[in-house]
Order: structure tokens, then C-alpha cells, then sequence
């Protein structure tokens, strides 16, 4: 893409470049100023390309655009600033095969994050379409194993259900999924979020404001005066975040929040880490979901291949009378061979061996030798098996894993 090939004007380039983005499923879009020029890039199923490249002057013209649309300060420089704005973004829905194209809109919310530069404020912004964020259960591409524990810990009243993962890899689309499962008219729900990304009907909703003091924690200070059944904090991030959310857990609140950890099983490591009574930890969390995002082949373009020799040794598959699969690149997935991307999953209940573990001080390594001896399928074992069933290629899942 380019506003030079299309003879289009700055502005033109502009919305064409944001609706383009919108339906092609990119999730985030980055302005970047570099040596006498700039650049654009889409984030597309996790990965960066670049898309088009701009004069300084249009980059500038851009830059001040993005800064009205989301209502942020033109004189404020050199200083990072955050806003959002809305897109409309058009549709080209094919009623028939000679029928012709009827466009339809929809709204998505496009949060902006400037930064400045030597060279220049760079801009990041991500859109965020409430229609991928809230997905059924059902919807997810879970093992049966692992809907199971999972619906059985939502089916608790009380306790805590963690979610963790690192950036990006749809925590908080999944507990936004978990919050619709759980919605009804006999719960009342709260939720304390940095920021609120997608906004349910029914459902108490606060956006902190950490800049005016109003923090997880403080939220959480005053939360349990408003009698929640359910309490979702976005993030856990700090010690005193975690001690309110337990003493919630603990007091007959289910309490829904997401952690960063590398595994199911590391969110208690984080917790003894923030410094919270290991007993506490044991009584209070009822499990957690770890969550990756993976390239999914290209359907348009996937043909058998065999990995190598190497891959196979690796995930204990040599030997083994598997059809492996990956996409030879076409122009539906830009060349890349993957479009789209789906979730891999591992989901642990703390049972009583879990929880006098944890109270006996047992190390880690001892955690984990249960944790694999109870049937637990784990983020390595899912994703080999989206493998070997054509959905991606274990060089996808060695990359992710």
C-alpha cells in the first residue's frame, strides 16, 4: 500500500488505511517515524509486516490527525499521550455469487498510544472489535478435557479464577467470555478494568483512573460494600491488588482476573513472589487458564508437508503415521501461509494434594510432578495436537511454546 501508487489524498490514504486494517483482522497498526521518511506496519495474527511507506510531511499531516480523532494535545511534545477514537468501519457483504456487494458498518474502538521519539512521535494503535471479543465457551478450540475443568470452575461461587498469559494472547476476551457465561438477572456482577474494552448491558462496569488515584486496589477497598456475587479485576499486578482479591475470594465472592505468568501453574510462584501467605494462596485460588494465541494454516493454500527430523524428535512424534500440514502462501494470507489464529489451553484445579503443597512449602519442582501426574493437558500437549490435526505446523507451535 501506498498513497503515491493509489493517487489518493492524505486523507483518503488515511481512512483507506483504517478501514483496510478493520477488515483484514489486523489488531494493531504502527506510524513510525525513521531516517528521512516513515514507515507503516500491521500486526497480523501476531506478527509485524510492513504495508506502506510515507514522506515526512504526510507522516506529520497523519500524526495530527490521529492526535484530533482521539482528542489528544498537538502542543504536547515531547511527552507520551493516550486517547481513542471510533471507527466505522465498511463491509463488503456478498449476498450471492452474482449478486452485487452490499456494504454493511460496524463500529471499532481504536485506542492510540503516542510516543515520541528521536526522530519523531511513533504511534501505536490497536483495534479492538467487540465482536472478537466476546466468544461463546463453546466457541473456544478446547479439548474436551479442558472445557470440562473449566466450566467447572466457573460453576463455583466462590473463590478465585486466574487467567494468565503474556500480552496479546486474548486474556481478556477470555474472561470477557467467562463474564457472559456467568451474566444474570439473580448475579451482580462488577468489574474494575484499565481501561473497559467491551461494555455489557447488564453488568456494572468502573475504568480505573491510576493517574487520579483511583487504583485495583482502592477500587477494591470499597468494591465488597456493593455485594457482588462476581468481581472481575482486570489485572493483577501488585501485592495489595492481590490481598483485597483474595480476601474477596475468601469472604464468598467468585473473583475473575487475569495474571502474568508463563504457565497455569506459575501463578502461584507469582503470588508467593508478591508476598501473599501461602495459605492463603492455597484456600483462596480455585484454579487458573494459561492462554497462547497460534497461526492457523491458511485453508486457501494448506498442503502436507513433513517437518523435520528435528521437530519430530522434539514433540516425540518420529516414528509416528501423522500427516502434518502447512500453507504454501497465496494471496489470501499475503504469502504468509497462516490467516487467522486460534487459542492453545491449559486449565489446572487446585485439588487437596494441590493446596497442602502449597500450605507444606513444597518446592516448585514438586508442584509441577503433580501437576503432571493429574491428568492435566498442558499448552505443549494442546498445541501439538491442533498440529497433528492440520491446524498449524510445529514449527508455529516450537515458535509459540
Amino acid at each position: 500500500m501506498s498513497k503515491e501508487q493509489n493517487n489518493l489524498s492524505i486523507e483518503e490514504f488515511f481512512d483507506k488505511l483504517l478501514n483496510d486494517a478493520a477488515n483484514e483482522g489486523v489488531s494493531d497498526i504502527h506510524i513510525e517515524p525513521i531516517f528521512g521518511s516513515a514507515r507503516i506496519r500491521f500486526r497480523i495474527d501476531g506478527k509485524l509486516q510492513e504495508v506502506a511507506k510515507l514522506q515526512l510531511q504526510d507522516f506529520e499531516t497523519i500524526i495530527n490527525k490521529i492526535k484530533v480523532l482521539a482528542s489528544l494535545d498537538l502542543t504536547a511534545r515531547p511527552m507520551p499521550q493516550d486517547g481513542q477514537f471510533e471507527l466505522i468501519q465498511v463491509i463488503q457483504n456478498k449476498q450471492g455469487e452474482d449478486a452485487p456487494k452490499s456494504p454493511t458498518k460496524r463500529n471499532v474502538d481504536v485506542r492510540v498510544s503516542v510516543f515520541p521519539t528521536t526522530h519523531g512521535d511513533a504511534v501505536v494503535m490497536r483495534l479492538l472489535n467487540s465482536q472478537n471479543m466476546l466468544m461463546h465457551i463453546s466457541d473456544f478450540e478446547m479439548s474436551d478435557n479442558a472445557r470440562t475443568k473449566l466450566k467447572n470452575l466457573i460453576g463455583k461461587n466462590y473463590g478465585m479464577l486466574l487467567v494468565t498469559g503474556p500480552a496479546g494472547s486474548g486474556k481478556t476476551s477470555m474472561i470477557y467470555s467467562i463474564l457472559q457465561e456467568l451474566k444474570s438477572d439473580e448475579k451482580n456482577i462488577i468489574t474494575l478494568e484499565d481501561p473497559v474494552e467491551y461494555v455489557f448491558d447488564s453488568i456494572r462496569q468502573a475504568s480505573m483512573k491510576p493517574e487520579q488515584g483511583l487504583t485495583f486496589a482502592v477500587g477494591m477497598k470499597s468494591i465488597l460494600r456493593q455485594d457482588p456475587d462476581v468481581i472481575m479485576i482486570g489485572e493483577i499486578r501488585d501485592g495489595e491488588t492481590a490481598e483485597h482479591a483474595i480476601r474477596a475470594a475468601l469472604l464468598g465472592r467468585l473473583v475473575l482476573s487475569s495474571v502474568h505468568s508463563n504457565s497455569s501453574i506459575g501463578i502461584i510462584a507469582r503470588f508467593i513472589d508478591m508476598g501473599i501467605d501461602r495459605s492463603l494462596i492455597a484456600y483462596a485460588i480455585n484454579g487458573s487458564v494459561a492462554k497462547r494465541l497460534i497461526r492457523k494454516n491458511c485453508t486457501a493454500c494448506k498442503t502436507e508437508y513433513t517437518p523435520e527430523d528435528s521437530y519430530l524428535e522434539f514433540f516425540g512424534l518420529k516414528g509416528g503415521n501423522y500427516t502434518f500440514y502447512k500453507g504454501a502462501g497465496c494471496s489470501e494470507c499475503h504469502g504468509t501461509g497462516f490467516k487467522g489464529r486460534i487459542g492453545i489451553f491449559e486449565v489446572m484445579e487446585l485439588d487437596e494434594k494441590f493446596r497442602t503443597l502449597i500450605i507444606e512449602r513444597a518446592p516448585m519442582t514438586a508442584l509441577e510432578e503433580h501437576f503432571n501426574s493429574n491428568g492435566t493437558q498442558t499448552l505443549k500437549q494442546d498445541a501439538v495436537e491442533k498440529a497433528i490435526a492440520g491446524l498449524t505446523t510445529l514449527e508455529e507451535v516450537m515458535s509459540v511454546i
